[in-house]
């Protein structure tokens, strides 16, 4: 199975499932309380783009990702994302355009434009942080399912 390998160096945390339940999802509900928090998207979107890492135990690849996961192969341009905007926070060297997009509040109404995070997803298409997320938030929320039911 894979993911069931236990990890000693992370507070007691020591499985992917647990890395889901006790760092993911509570980043997240925590995101969506303030979806434009920049550092509310990045610490969920780096915790999302390391959860491969934990399940796999090695990094994200496009080859691997289409091998393990043919059905969701729309989700690679998602994940690229992510690892572009995980390591280019981490090394200060952005591959990605982000910007935050001016608008009206979700508070106000959400008949008018709102304020979102963007980033770029290819050359020709943005994507708002909270898409991004919850796109790899459901991800692995339907391999967990997978995994243990």
């Amino acid at each position: 199975m894979r993911g069931s390998m236990t990890h000693s160096a992370s507070f007691g945390i020591q499985s992917p499932r647990e890395y889901l339940q006790e760092l993911i999802i509570p980043q997240y509900e925590e995101f969506i309380s303030n979806p434009l928090s920049p550092r509310l998207a990045l610490l969920t979107i780096f915790l999302l783009y390391h959860m491969y890492e934990w399940v796999h135990h090695h990094r994200y690849s496009v080859r691997h990702f289409r091998r393990v996961y043919p059905d969701d192969l729309d989700l690679i341009p998602y994940f690229l994302l992510a690892e572009k905007i995980t390591n280019g926070s981490k090394h200060f060297r952005s591959k990605v355009k982000t910007r935050r997009k001016g608008g009206f509040s979700r508070e106000f109404s959400e008949e008018f434009d709102l304020a979102a995070l963007m980033a770029e997803l290819d050359c020709r298409r943005e994507v708002t942080a909270d898409t991004l997320i919850e796109q790899l938030v459901d991800f692995w929320q339907r391999w967990e399912k997978r995994e243990f039911t």
